[in-house]
């Protein structure tokens, strides 16, 4: 009589489409448990997925037990178990229900310590995943096997990061996995197993995300489409940037950290300046096209990643909280109306409800909101009485130690130059301006043009064509922020003819500041700052308004002065500093009392490691790496003519390309002998050949400093090294 084996394949698929449709459903009850354990403080999370035989669960348990005593973040996955998720060991949770594990750790990191094939069904649909397979001898390939079965273990044999086995005859069925460790129960204490197992950890770079997590606990998360590009390589330098890292800063005098969230085409980590910019990517995601299905995706990833351990979290814009929201408290900044371009059009209340839908539902969707404009809350009230008087109005900002007129602003030069500093492209109005430029410059020989932005290649490629005309009247660069009164101080007149998706611009109120007569259109929020001939002109969106205002401030030099000089009265309404003032008070409101709220890590060093080659990867090397990244570094590996690397990114371990340039300056610099000739800034400590840190710099660092390990140690790593 046949024995009678499972189908694999069918069980596979059957408890993959269960599992996916949890991964669907909207987080509650344990899912949120388990989200808010992972702000606990831990050096790795580790996962052992549900298994049916006894002798399997206890090595597992053991397994565990060790790991939270050590400081891991343990889950133990019991289908005999109790409902609830409970503290079974100090660091070691046992749940029954491992499908309500998936929506919170599917954008994490994790070890998964497994034995039976029937566990990579849930292990599988994890991206970020590092495979402990440990072989007992209840996994012995007899009794209900099917070929199916069979070969995923040979598959998980030859994939998985560590190999392990207890008995001695296993290693019949690990003849291609010469590193796997042989570890008997019996023999040791399962402290001195766990040391061997913890020294292949090191040893495997595939291991070292596991260390890397997010840390959001305590901290304001921020979520925007695009601060850097979708790759991490660019800054968009733009107004919301801009409004972002004056809020961070804000935040940071009032003690709290920020992390911005974006879209991303993978896991890469950025700081930039002062603060990190993550992007959302988990698993192959991409920004490669903005629509629904992209925009929900990028919303469930960013609750996944901040949900319950986030003291707070900001949308910039409001309508990226649509359509999953935040369990944390939150803040939606409406930046202007940006849904009133030239494609919008509605036949029927239907079209507009759904064409407008995630704006509206992103009001809804957040807990404060902060307009920097009035038109955008009039617009929401005419949607829904209620949403218009929730929106409180923080016009945007200048400051005035940074932005103040020249010497002699309102005296006539002989030259008058006419600025646009904004970037290049349509929405900002900049073919509407070199629809004007020829017939000014022809008029006006003491009128010269500057363009002072950022465009892509198309829009900059039709401004270099005026210039190949017009030679030294037309210039076209781009500056720093910090750097960008210059351009004011050179001008006379700034235009602001903006078409659509507008705010309250921060150029607007620079030129201003600046002592620059502007020129601006009645679009969005700029009727906020400019009152018609008083201290500026606001014009219709057309090419005919704006050579006719242009031509009447250079027929009339008197107006261009008085213009100018109540230009600066007004921007000293939109100082920063009531900027600050009124958002400290949101701030603060929004966190109100939370007696359960997380500490913050804080942002952690910036530590750049440079390596010859992939040999210079070994265990001891490991060793240093998952220990900065215990500690909270952000660590950037960058080899030596290895530009393949990138794609094993994850979280706070980047691999970079060797030369790509840094949007901050590292903490620490590290090396081995062999690059240090090559690095392109000074290194701090070279790893010399008997695997020590050789410290170089003038001031002797602690490259570690406290952290949470507690086992042996290896003198390699200790403070004098």
């Amino acid at each position: 009589m046949s024995t009678l084996r499972p189908d694999y394949r069918f069980i596979y698929a059957d408890r993959q489409t269960e599992y996916r449709r949890r991964l669907q459903e909207e987080p509650r009850g344990l899912v949120c448990e388990a989200m808010h354990l992972l702000g606990r403080e831990h050096r790795a999370i580790a996962v052992c997925p549900e298994a049916v035989h006894e002798a399997t669960n206890e090595r597992a348990r053991r397994w565990l037990s060790e790991m939270g005593r050590r400081g891991y973040l343990c889950f133990f996955c019991d289908p005999e178990g109790e409902e609830d998720l409970r503290e079974a060991e100090p660091n070691v949770f046992a749940i029954r229900d491992q499908g309500a594990l998936l929506p919170a750790l599917r954008s994490q990191a994790a070890i998964v310590l497994i034995s039976r094939m029937t566990q990579m069904i849930w292990a599988d649909l994890l991206p970020h995943k590092a495979v402990w397979y440990d072989m007992t001898d209840a996994d012995l390939p007899v009794g209900p096997y099917d070929e199916a079965m069979l070969e995923k273990r040979r598959q998980v044999i030859a994939s998985a990061d560590i190999v392990t086995y207890s008995a001695q005859p296993l290693s019949a069925y690990l003849a291609g996995r010469p590193d796997a460790l042989y570890l008997p129960s019996a023999e040791k204490t399962w402290s001195d197993l766990f040391d061997q197992v913890e020294r292949q950890f090191a040893a495997a770079p595939a291991m070292w995300m596991a260390y890397a997590n997010d840390r959001p606990a305590g901290k304001v998360a921020i979520m925007t489409t695009t601060f850097l590009d979708y790759d991490g390589d660019s800054f968009y330098s733009g107004g919301a940037e801009r409004y972002l890292l004056d809020l961070h800063r804000l935040c940071r005098r009032i003690g709290l950290e920020c992390v911005i969230y974006q879209y991303g085409n993978y896991p890469w980590r950025r700081r930039y300046q002062d603060i990190d910019v993550v992007s959302l990517s988990r698993g192959g995601q991409t920004a490669k096209y903005y629509n629904v299905p992209t925009v929900s995706m990028f919303s469930r990833l960013f609750a996944e990643q901040t949900d319950e351990r986030a003291a707070l979290t900001i949308y910039s814009a409001h309508f990226n909280a649509w359509p999953h929201g935040s369990r944390c408290p939150s803040i939606g900044i409406i930046h202007g109306v940006s849904w009133d371009g030239p494609n919008v059009r509605a036949t029927n209340g239907n079209a507009f409800w759904e064409r407008n839908r995630r704006f509206i539902e992103g009001v809804r969707l957040c807990d404060r909101l902060v307009s920097v404009d009035t038109n955008s809350a009039n617009w929401f009230q005419t949607i829904q009485h209620d949403y218009g008087h929730s929106i409180q109005v923080i016009p945007n900002y200048v400051e005035e130690s940074d932005f103040s007129p020249r010497d002699g602003y309102l005296e006539t030069r002989e030259r008058l130059v006419i600025l646009y500093p904004r970037r290049l492209y349509s929405p900002r109005g900049l073919y509407m301006v070199l629809d004007v430029l020829d017939g000014i410059l022809e008029a006006y020989p003491n009128v010269d043009f500057h363009f002072v932005g950022y465009g892509d290649s198309a829009d900059t490629a039709r401004v270099d064509e005026k210039r190949a005309r017009w030679g030294n009247r037309i210039r076209r660069y781009s500056l720093p922020m910090k750097e960008m009164a210059q351009a004011y101080h050179a001008a006379d007149i700034t235009l602001i003819p903006t078409l659509h998706s507008e705010g309250t611009s921060l150029s607007c109120l620079e030129a201003m500041a600046c002592g620059n007569a502007v020129i601006a259109t009645r679009i969005g929020g700029l009727s906020d700052l400019v009152i018609h001939d008083y201290n500026g002109l606001l014009i219709e969106p057309n090419a005919e308004a704006l050579k006719d205002a242009i031509r009447g401030l250079l027929d009339r030099p008197d107006k261009l002065a008085e213009l100018k000089r109540k230009a600066t009265e007004v921007a000293r309404v939109f100082s920063k500093r009531r900027w600050e003032h009124k958002w400290t008070e949101v701030l603060q409101s929004a966190l109100g009392d939370q007696p359960n709220r997380q500490p913050s890590a804080g942002s952690g060093r910036l530590v750049e490691l440079y390596l010859s080659s992939e040999l210079a990867l070994d265990g001891r090397m490991g060793e240093t790496i998952v220990r900065l990244l215990e500690r909270g570094d952000l660590v950037y590996v960058r080899i030596q003519n290895d530009r393949s690397t990138r794609a094993r990114s994850y979280g706070r371990l980047q691999w970079m390309d060797w030369r790509a340039i840094p949007f901050a300056e590292p903490d620490v610099v590290l090396a081995d002998r062999s690059s240090v000739g090559d690095a392109p800034r000074p290194v701090d400590a070279i790893w010399n050949e008997e695997g020590e840190w050789e410290w170089t710099s003038s001031s002797r660092a602690s490259l570690f400093g406290q952290d949470r390990r507690s086992s042996n140690e290896s003198s390699i790593l200790g403070e004098g090294h």
